[in-house]
């Protein structure tokens, strides 16, 4: 599923996008910090 929505995205902005579920991304990362600052929240 979130593969075919990553795909999905990339078609419809056409540019390259990053998908992920937050809860697989360690909360306590400079990566969480920089995704939360910079979010764009689909669904």
């Amino acid at each position: 599923m979130i593969f075919a929505l990553a795909e999905d995205l990339r078609e419809t902005l056409e540019k390259k996008v990053d998908v992920f579920e937050i809860d697989e991304v360690n909360p306590d990362s400079n990566f969480y910090k920089t995704i939360m600052k910079e979010k764009v929240l689909v669904a």
